[in-house]
This record gives C-alpha cells, sequence and structure tokens, in this order.
C-alpha cells in the first residue's frame, strides 16, 4: 500500500479490541515503513520500492524511530489535552504496540507487492503475495478503520 492512511485502520481496530495497548504506538508503527518506499521513490535510493524495512526483521530496525516519534506524539499530546482520559503507557506497552503496528502494515502490503521478501536477508519468500485481490486488501483496510472508530469511542468513553 503506498504511503496512505489505509495503514491506520488495521492499528486502530487492533487498539479497540485491546485497549491497554498505546494507541499513538500503534497508529507511528502502522505508518513508519513507508518511509522506504517514500525514500526509494522521491529521492531516488534505490530500485526496489519495498525493500529490507518490508520484511519480518524490518520493524525491529524501525522499532527505535517508532518510539522516538511516539514519545514526542505523547509530550505533544500531553500539552495539548493535559486533562484527558487517555493516559501515557510503559516503554514496554509502547514496544510491543510499535512492533503490531509495524506488522499489520507487513503483513498487508505482503499481498500487494511481488519485490516484498518477506525473509530478507535470507532467498526470497513470501507466501501471500496475490493472495487476495488488491481492491480486497483496501476494502479490509477501509473496513478496520470504519469498525475501529465507532468501538473506540464506546469502549473508551462510556
Amino acid at each position: 500500500m503506498p504511503f496512505t492512511p489505509f495503514h491506520i485502520g488495521p492499528a486502530l481496530l487492533i487498539y479497540s479490541v485491546f485497549l491497554f495497548l498505546d494507541p499513538f504506538a500503534l497508529v507511528i508503527g502502522g505508518l513508519i515503513p513507508d518511509i522506504e518506499p517514500f525514500s526509494r521513490l522521491y529521492l531516488g535510493l534505490g530500485n526496489a520500492v519495498h525493500g529490507p524495512l518490508h520484511s519480518l526483521v524490518g520493524p525491529i530496525f524501525l522499532l527505535p524511530f517508532t518510539l522516538l516519534f511516539t514519545l514526542l506524539t505523547w509530550k505533544v499530546y500531553a500539552r495539548i489535552h493535559p486533562s484527558t482520559k487517555l493516559r501515557r503507557t510503559l516503554w514496554q506497552v509502547s514496544l510491543i504496540s510499535a512492533l503490531f503496528g509495524s506488522y499489520s502494515h507487513i503483513f498487508l502490503d505482503a499481498f500487494l507487492y511481488s519485490e516484498m521478501n518477506l525473509a530478507w536477508p535470507l532467498p526470497y519468500w513470501n507466501p501471500f503475495l496475490y493472495q487476495l485481490p488488491s481492491f480486497t486488501i483496501y476494502n479490509i483496510a477501509l473496513a478496520c478503520f470504519l469498525i475501529a472508530l465507532p468501538l473506540i469511542i464506546i469502549r473508551r468513553y462510556r
């Protein structure tokens, strides 16, 4: 999936089911793998759009950046909304949340892109490729978003 808000839907659905997770780490984790295609397409850094960061080990490499952005987001959020019910989580919860977000991104993209080697640096392996049509993947991501929003509102603010 290109750098789009489609990856936010699955991250929010995960959060709507597991409210103890860090919502910012989930969303940032779900978006940050697209730094790779963005840099490759727009900055001309390499041929394959989805490389090592879109593999099973890619989210591990991205974890420090995801946690840094999550921490910065929490700091900004606390200044904007100091009296909210949403409270900062433990760093361990943020770490797990970031991985869930990143792996949901990798999983969705694995159905769409032939250059994705999930086993990188090992030989090519992507058993999900073309198992579902691309419009189905986009619809799943959209449905996740449409299901997650009301669930979060209902569960969080009741």
